[in-house]
């Protein structure tokens, strides 16, 4: 449901959240409540979280790779974190992409014994 925002002039946030957290959010202009501006609000919000619940449902969109997740997260988690948690979170994410490349070298190795 489109909200009121008072800081940003009178105008109507959009706003699209999928299991409580938000995902989206777009400024639409002035106007009333069930006006215009908000009804445009309203179906925006409807229109993109089908969108988003498509993509994230769609089996052909590609899986993020083992590396791109570690490395956002190594990069959340130094800014978060202090110096020697950092370090420690690293060497674990070092062991489980070698565990990973491990595991990937010897399927790869079984696929091409039994071809």
């Amino acid at each position: 449901m489109p909200t009121l925002t008072k800081d940003r002039g009178n105008r109507w946030r959009a706003v699209v959240k999928i299991s409580g957290r938000v995902v989206d959010t777009h400024l639409f202009g002035q106007g009333r409540k069930h006006g215009a501006e908000w009804l445009k609000a309203k179906q925006w919000e409807q229109k993109r979280k089908e969108e988003i619940l498509a993509d994230a449902l769609n089996p052909s969109a590609p899986a993020p790779k083992l590396l791109e997740l570690a490395v956002g997260f190594l990069e959340h988690e130094k800014r978060r974190l202090a110096g020697k948690t950092y370090v420690e979170k690293k060497a674990a994410v070092d062991k489980l992409l070698t565990a990973a490349g491990d595991m990937w070298a010897c399927s790869k190795t079984a696929r091409a014994r039994s071809s």
